[in-house]
């Protein structure tokens, strides 16, 4: 709440000063400003926590008195002002939302909900105990049990390094630590043991850039990164000193003018934890570059609206306009852009793979992207862990297999017949249907292909015919060997890697080979168990991602998370999915769990179970919150510097 209060001070501030250099506010208005101020500084004084709150019960703002001026330039630069003005008196509004009361409560309600704290950590000690010694019977650890284990062996529980630290501590010269950034409590309390600090040594070398800091979702404190950044000198002679490396080696000075321009405007020590200031600007450091003909290499914001409901009968998603603004832009990249080639000297023609697409998430946009991109004839890669068994052209030869285990199967054998395995057309299956109305549609199909035969030529009975033959021979080959012939059948493997992103796809199907192979490695014995295998897996979410195929020679368009991205860097950039709102996962929880403010839980009351939050709910989620934002601004960061050009 403090932390509020100051954000607004300093809001308020920066207006009164704004206020008072400006001939055009009206003297009525600076005052106001002024009395603002005042107010907002009393309530930093009040050192006493309860008379903190209670003053902030009810925010005293002098109103304004008098009219904005009729002179239209004036007119605009007074209301500019009082919309300024707006901003913090949201922020002290925030504060009297949260402090519903005058603070007398406050003890009250932690009292209240601390036994149920106090009995959800002894179950989680008491879970923690058990699946210890459950991993203990099995004989196995996970990467969490591995580090905190290494903690233990060198650092006793008070704090004070073992026996085992001090030796290893002498055994190494420098221990250096690259992405310092990311490092959390527990490998720093590791790495801090086995240097020579404690004994008065400077051995411990750090390279990092806490702009960079996007795994909060893994425990990384860039606090830690932070409190050794400001508390380092910048005098090398000094015993703990710091580098500041502030030349950018990967991009244009049209790229990192447009960096610098979006996060001196958001980032600062209380949103992102780093003042961007001209000592964290990004500068050039690739004199190589040759100068950007015309408009060629400039940052561009693409705006599209979705009047989809105006034009059409049925309306598109605002993530189909964006995909189809991303893949016509890229489109004309590919016929008329240019990048430069450091190796040749030159210029050259724009290629997929300079370009890669950056989205925060990959489940609800990606997919979309990829289609739009492929009805344009261009080849791209969605660089994910999940939507495999989801691939066009790996649904089709399972359905294939599904076929072949139980033909009464409606969905998969129209599926199969439909795909590029056999070009059947919805007209071809519309008479199947027609002509057996009374059957299912696999019988249907069955009893057509039989009733047809002397009819060589028609696809169904050309179906019927590999069908039949595969079906019989089954029983007696290997699931990746039946795989194999599915994919033999009417060239299907070749018309795979014709396609746009062929080379992706025909991987995805050598990788479906090599998961029956494994099957079968692993005791797997026929196409009904390796079906039921795959079932399994879907029904229990352990997805695969798509083959991975992205060498030199990968020439696609890649689609890939910002996280994914991060260490590396393409000629071309698009960052997708940017009109999407902040997720705010942590008001959606009952329990919030924070290193830094502990345990909250809601105040549950009455028979009716209504729920409550306290002041200290409200604080810990606002700062909460706080720390999301800041980790998605260095997301942005992060996906803003992966351009070249």
């Amino acid at each position: 709440i403090r932390y509020l209060v100051i954000d607004a001070r300093i809001l308020c501030e920066e207006l009164v000063d704004f206020a008072l250099s400006e001939d055009g506010i009206a003297k009525n208005d600076k005052k106001v400003y002024s009395s603002d101020f005042e107010v907002l500084r009393s309530y930093e004084k009040i050192k006493d926590d309860v008379l903190f709150l209670r003053s902030l019960h009810k925010a005293d703002f002098i109103s304004f008195s008098g009219a904005v001026s009729k002179d239209p330039e004036l007119k605009i630069l007074g209301q500019e002002a009082r919309n300024a003005r707006n901003s913090y008196k949201e922020a002290i509004s925030k504060v009297e939302e949260l402090v519903d009361n005058s603070g007398d409560d406050l003890l009250a309600d932690i009292i209240a909900v601390r036994p149920h704290i106090e009995e959800l950590i002894a179950l989680t000690l008491d879970y923690l105990k058990r699946l210890n010694e459950r991993k203990t019977e099995e004989n196995v650890l996970d990467f969490s049990d591995i580090e905190h284990a290494a903690l233990r062996i060198l650092v006793n529980p008070d704090g004070s390094r073992r026996s085992v630290a001090v030796e290893f501590a002498s055994a190494y010269d420098e221990i250096m630590v690259d992405e310092y950034q990311d490092s959390n409590d527990v490998q720093e309390a590791i790495l801090s043991s086995i240097t020579k600090e404690e004994d008065g040594g400077h051995d411990y070398f750090m390279v990092g850039d806490v702009k960079q800091s996007i795994y909060r979702f893994r425990q990384a404190r860039p606090q830690i990164f932070m409190e050794k950044l400001n508390r380092f000198s910048d005098d090398l002679k000094d015993s703990d000193y710091k580098i500041l490396l502030g030349k950018n080696f990967r991009s244009r000075q049209e790229v990192i003018d447009c960096v610098n321009a979006v996060f001196r405007r958001v980032m600062g020590q209380d949103l992102g934890k780093v003042e961007y200031d001209e000592s964290h600007y990004l500068n050039l450091g690739n004199a190589d570059y040759p100068a950007s003909p015309g408009n060629l290499n400039q940052p561009e914001l693409i705006l599209g609206y979705n009047d989809s409901k105006k034009v059409l009968e049925e309306a598109i998603s605002d993530d189909e306009v964006e995909a189809y603004l991303v893949a016509d832009r890229i489109r004309r990249l590919l016929d008329h852009g240019k990048v430069y080639d450091a190796k040749q000297k030159e210029y050259r023609k724009v290629e997929p793979r300079d370009i890669a697409i950056l989205c925060r998430s990959l489940r609800k946009v990606a997919p979309v992207i990829h289609d739009a991109l492929e009805a344009r004839k261009i080849p791209s890669y969605i660089m994910n862990k999940s939507g495999y068994y989801n691939s066009n052209e790996v649904e089709n030869v399972l359905s294939y297999l599904e076929v072949l285990e139980n033909p009464l199967q409606d969905i998969p054998m129209a599926a199969v017949l439909h795909s590029k395995l056999f070009h059947l057309s919805e007209d071809d299956l519309a008479e199947i249907v027609i002509e057996y109305e009374e059957e299912s549609f696999g019988q249907a199909v069955l009893d057509y292909a039989r009733d047809h035969a002397a009819e060589e030529m028609d696809p169904v009975v050309l179906f019927y015919r590999e069908y039949d033959a595969l079906r019989k021979l089954m029983h007696d080959i290997p699931p990746h060997e039946v795989i194999l012939h599915i994919l033999k059948t009417n060239g299907y493997q070749d018309y795979i890697r014709s396609m746009p992103g062929g080379q992706v796809r025909a991987a995805n199907l050598d990788k479906l080979v090599d998961l029956a192979i494994n099957f079968e490695h692993s005791g797997g014995v026929g196409v009904v168990s390796f079906v039921d295998y795959i079932h399994r897996l879907k029904e229990f979410d352990v997805d695969e991602g798509d083959a991975e195929l992205l060498g030199e020679d990968a020439n696609c368009v890649k689609i890939m998370t910002i996280h994914k991205s991060k260490g590396l860097e393409f000629p071309i950039v698009f960052l997708s999915g940017i009109k999407d709102r902040f997720s705010g996962k942590a008001s959606r929880k009952n329990l919030l769990v924070s290193a830094d403010y502990g345990l909250s839980l809601a105040k549950v009351t009455g028979r009716f179970k209504v729920k409550s939050k306290c002041l200290y709910d409200k604080a810990v989620l606002y700062l909460m919150n706080k720390e999301d934002l800041g980790e998605e601004l260095r997301v942005l960061y992060v996906a803003l510097t992966r351009a070249k050009e």
